[in-house]
């Protein structure tokens, strides 16, 4: 075929529908697990409740904290789904839902950026890349902020301030990071606006806008906890103390953290597909030969990612602006939250990934070969590689899935043989999420405030659900008796009362 005749707006958008597909398809099939269970734990809550959670025991033993925007919209198709009775399925369908609304805008902010061909380059990695993948699947707060950052991004760009000021604050009420995207922002109307007083002005409204949007959950955080970004820079408001609590891992800040090589280890291997960047969660399903396997997908990955080597080849300065605006930002509040906290911090760079993938779009762009044929082989790789992710991607999230169906039958007898208002222990948030059932944190001296006890000692998944030998022997010495027991999976329900 002709280099001219590459119809790349429409390779672009044929990307654009399989990358939809992908992630509705991903999603029928995924099983909610890690923090998705306590955030989806409070979106049934207030489904249900017309209530924000505050102590509520839904998971997780702390205080529900978090900017709630993502929980109202979670809320909102519970309740749409569940009039159907797949009230659990539309919460699910949030995340791909958000994540393909975002492809579609990114598509439109690259369009205005650069050429047709630059967009397609984009979009290959920005459709594909696992990490995006999984955050439009999981049922995490991430897919959403990021979703209302690139609208806020689109807006500045097409000149429609206000609505991009409210796409702005409604970031900033999804998650605390979303008011990264404001530098971003500024930059743009800066560039936009033809005299020093039209800028001032836009940016007055846009403060003012995201300030009147996210200042009331400010507030009611602080009021609570006595820090409005509790349990993150307690540091500097000393707040609520975190250490009785799950977000005990929020810790004092640390630089040293910060340039540990695990700090880029972690997001490395997260961007492309391992969970939260944990090496460790390789070896979780016990693959045959997944050492070499290993090997090679880092190959792959490092072969992927070359063309950013001649991503920073734009001319013009405002785009190459406007970008770094973007990026960088999201970079800081990364590296911010592996100070104050761990290394498992990939997803709050997220927003940023866009951006990334048009500096992809520009360095593919720049590949030249004075040799046709390595060219072909070159991009056939590229593609190749594209398919070995979704492949990754599905069978990841389908092992998964496998894993906590086995656990069906257990969740599905606590929903249907135990009180509503039943307490389960130990605390964990997805053992809360699939059994529908308040949970409490593990304690020998708090045991009798349960209503039942959980045991399954090989129960991997979430091994914040696993009692203690100790407890384990304390449940036995009171004698509480045994009103479920699965041998295929290894749980027994004790009743305390």
């Amino acid at each position: 075929m002709n280099k001219k005749n590459i119809d790349y707006k429409r390779l672009a958008i044929f990307v654009i529908v399989i990358g939809i597909f992908l992630r509705f398809a991903l999603a029928s099939i995924y099983t909610v697990s890690g923090d998705a269970c306590w955030q989806l734990s409070a979106s049934r809550f207030i489904a249900e409740n017309r209530a924000f959670p505050l102590s509520e025991n839904i998971g997780r033993q702390e205080p529900f904290w978090p900017p709630p925007l993502f929980h109202i919209m979670a809320a909102l198709m519970y309740s749409i789904f569940g009039v159907f009775g797949f009230a659990e399925f539309g919460m699910k369908m949030l995340s791909p839902l958000l994540g393909s609304l975002t492809l579609i805008i990114a598509y439109k902010i690259n369009k205005k950026l650069f050429s047709e061909k630059i967009t397609f380059y984009s979009m290959l990695f920005t459709v594909f890349l696992p990490f995006f993948i999984d955050y439009h699947i999981f049922g995490y707060i991430d897919g959403a902020v990021t979703f209302f950052a690139v609208l806020g991004i689109y807006f500045a760009l097409d000149g429609r301030y206000i609505k991009s000021a409210i796409s702005a604050g409604l970031c900033a009420i999804t998650k605390y990071n979303g008011i990264f995207i404001v530098p971003a922002l500024v930059y743009i109307t800066y560039k936009k606006s033809k005299d020093k007083s039209l800028f001032f002005k836009r940016i007055m409204i846009m403060l003012l806008v995201m300030s009147a949007t996210a200042l009331p959950w400010l507030v009611r955080n602080y009021a609570n906890f006595g820090n409005p970004f509790w349990p993150f820079m307690n540091f500097i408001f000393k707040g609520m103390d975190t250490s009785a609590f799950e977000s005990a891992d929020v810790q004092n800040f640390s630089l040293a953290r910060i340039l540990h090589p695990n700090s880029l280890i972690f997001t490395y291997l997260a961007l492309f597909g391992v969970p939260d960047g944990n090496y460790q969660a390789i070896f979780f399903f016990g693959i045959p030969h997944v050492k070499f396997l290993f090997v090679i997908w880092l190959l792959a990955t490092l072969f992927f990612i070359l063309p950013f080597a001649k991503s920073l080849r734009i001319k013009d300065k405002t785009t190459k602006g406007i970008l770094l605006a973007w990026i960088l930002p999201f970079a800081a509040v990364l590296a911010l939250y592996i100070g104050n906290a761990n290394w498992t911090a990939a997803r709050f760079f997220m927003p940023a990934i866009p951006a990334l993938g048009i500096l992809y779009g520009v360095g593919l762009s720049s590949v030249n070969f004075k040799n046709n044929n390595l060219k072909r082989i070159f991009f056939v790789s590229i593609l190749i590689i594209i398919f070995g992710f979704i492949a990754a991607e599905s069978a990841k999230i389908a092992l998964a899935s496998k894993e906590w169906n086995k656990y069906k039958e257990d969740f599905k007898w606590i929903e249907g043989n135990t009180e509503k208002g039943a307490l389960l222990m130990p605390g964990a948030q997805c053992l809360a999420y699939h059994a529908k059932r308040g949970t409490l944190k593990q304690s020998i001296k708090n045991i009798e405030n349960a209503d039942y006890i959980f045991v399954n000692r090989n129960f991997k998944l979430e091994r914040r659900s696993i009692v203690s030998d100790e407890f384990l022997e304390e449940v036995k010495k009171r004698k509480y008796g045994i009103v479920y027991e699965n041998n295929e999976t290894g749980t027994s329900i004790h009743k305390v009362k």
